[in-house]
């Protein structure tokens, strides 16, 4: 197993996400975040792993925040 780490910035730039949804893959648990003295690390196998998922996959993480927003009528009234 590795034990490289990269930052939060590091992160955005591969999974080329924003600020906000890296939040929610943390606050979801599909990523870890791992405090490291003065600021966060993640792991970088688990990063590109998440990639890869998403790469197979593009569209699962929209099916599932679809799932879970608040407030939306997805009856088609």
């Amino acid at each position: 197993m590795s034990s490289d780490f990269v930052t939060r910035e590091e992160v955005l730039k591969v999974l080329q996400i924003d600020e906000n949804e890296l939040k929610q893959l943390i606050s979801d648990g599909d990523i870890k975040a791992e405090p490291s003295s003065e600021t966060v690390r993640f792991s970088l196998e688990e990063v590109l792993e998440f990639k890869r998922g998403r790469e197979i996959n593009p569209t699962a993480r929209l099916d599932a925040i679809d799932r879970f927003s608040p407030g939306e009528d997805k009856g088609g009234e």
